[in-house]
């Protein structure tokens, strides 16, 4: 798989946002939670680059989290905790990389006029199905006489 110009460059940006964000983490000390900005890099990464960067960033995000959690001199009393913390962290930035690409996806392929979506994802209705939609009035009252 080919890497663009374009997106080595979002691949860079987003390491650099990833690196300062961590630097103001270990600033901040391990008692101010800083963990919840790593999801913007994620985010980016997963709308721009799709599933495989927001799972580098997901990943990345992680790593360079307890680093900084352990260079700001958090100890724990166990290493369970240490890899607890760590992985309930990847699997937060995981869920949130995977509904971000998810959703920029569904958004490109109804943009795209790919086919009228009548179910979503699982079974459950999608935008051209649900009352906010102009048409779901003709859809609900066709058969019916007011």
């Amino acid at each position: 798989m080919k890497i663009s110009s374009h997106e080595m460059k979002i691949y860079g940006q987003g390491v650099l946002v990833t690196f300062i964000l961590s630097g103001f983490d270990w600033l901040t000390g391990h008692d101010f939670n800083f963990f919840v900005f790593y999801f913007l890099p994620v985010f980016f990464a997963a709308w721009h680059l799709g599933s495989p960067g927001a799972v580098f960033f997901a990943i990345l995000s992680a790593m360079v989290w307890y680093a900084a959690d352990v260079l700001a001199g958090h100890t724990y009393q166990s290493d369970f905790y240490a890899v607890w913390n760590t992985m309930i962290h990847l699997v937060s930035f995981l869920v949130i990389g995977w509904s971000i690409s998810l959703l920029k996806r569904t958004l490109d392929s109804e943009r795209a006029g790919e086919g009228e979506f009548t179910q979503g994802y699982g079974g459950l209705p999608c935008s051209s199905t649900l009352p906010g939609n102009p048409s779901f009035r003709g859809k609900i009252f066709r058969h019916r006489k007011l």
